[in-house]
């Protein structure tokens, strides 16, 4: 079983056996884990962005020394 498949199955069970206020604070606790979630593969992404253009920096500024030692 998925994790799509279990978000699912527990959702509906929720929906299915909890008061508004449960379904309230059920939804929020999902909302706000999603989230943090989202921020840290957010932060993840930016970080491999950055690293990826130094990479690309020092790649080119290697490149330029060697034209020069030519």
């Amino acid at each position: 079983m998925n994790d799509e498949t279990l978000r699912s199955a527990f959702k509906s069970w929720e929906a299915l056996s909890g008061t508004s206020e449960e379904i309230f604070a059920y939804e929020s606790r999902m909302k706000r884990v999603m989230d943090e979630e989202a921020a840290v593969r957010n932060a993840e992404l930016r970080v491999q962005e950055a690293t990826l253009k130094a990479e690309q920096k020092a790649h080119e500024e290697g490149m330029k020394l060697k034209k020069q030692m030519d």
